[in-house]
This record gives structure tokens, C-alpha cells and sequence, in this order.
């Protein structure tokens, strides 16, 4: 398991070093993904235990669709590249679902209110 404290940033938005990056299995705690609007951050769903994360770009090898924050003691398994293709290949069309969402939850916050923004896992 990886541990990490309040606050810490566990993937950037548009990070693109499709190598480096890892899809994570939230064990405790929680996590809150978020975009940069005009420089705030813009919440646009909670990840908690039994969630994962991270999917997306490894699926589609594409940057980072959004970030990732702790909030509070977050720990999480993760997986690289490899082990992913390797062992959730036959997961992809599940994973890939749930794309809509993501974009969807992407251009409301771009264009809505920042306060009325709907979470992922409301």
C-alpha cells in the first residue's frame, strides 16, 4: 500500500508520461478529484474507499483528464502500466462507462457555477 497525508497532490492534470503513470484502489480515507479554472480548483467528485482512480488515462494513453488530491490519510494500492494491461484488460469496457461521466462532470465545471457543480459520487 502507498500512504499519503492530507493535501498531497497523487496525479496532476494533464500529466502525459504515460509510463510513470499508475491506476490506484482506494484502501481508507479519501480523495477528492479536482480541475484548474482560471486558477481554482474546482472539485468535480470524491473518491472514498472501494473507489479507484486513474483508469481513464491509462485506458485511452492520454493526459491526465483532471487531478487527484488526499483528503485527510489516504491510502491506496496501485498498479503500473503493465500490470494493468496485464490484469484489467478484460475489465476495459466496464472502465470505459464510466468516460462519459468524467467528461460530462469536465464541462460543467467549466461552465457552470463552481458551487453547483454535481460530484461524481453523489
Amino acid at each position: 500500500p502507498i500512504s499519503f497525508d492530507d493535501k498531497d497532490v497523487i496525479i496532476r492534470e494533464n500529466e502525459d508520461n504515460f509510463n510513470d503513470m499508475r491506476l490506484y484502489f482506494v484502501e481508507t480515507g479519501c480523495a477528492e478529484a479536482y480541475v484548474t479554472i482560471s486558477g481554482e480548483d474546482v472539485v468535480v467528485g470524491d473518491i472514498c474507499e472501494g473507489d479507484y482512480f486513474g483508469e481513464k488515462a491509462l485506458i485511452e494513453r492520454e493526459p491526465r483528464l483532471c487531478s487527484v488530491r488526499a483528503k485527510g490519510p489516504l491510502t491506496c494500492v496501485a498498479l503500473g502500466v503493465s500490470d494493468f494491461e496485464r490484469l484489467m484488460g478484460p475489465c476495459k469496457e466496464v472502465m470505459e462507462r464510466r468516460f462519459s461521466t468524467y467528461h460530462s462532470l469536465i464541462e460543467a465545471a467549466k461552465t457552470m457555477d463552481h458551487a453547483s457543480v454535481p460530484l461524481v459520487n453523489e
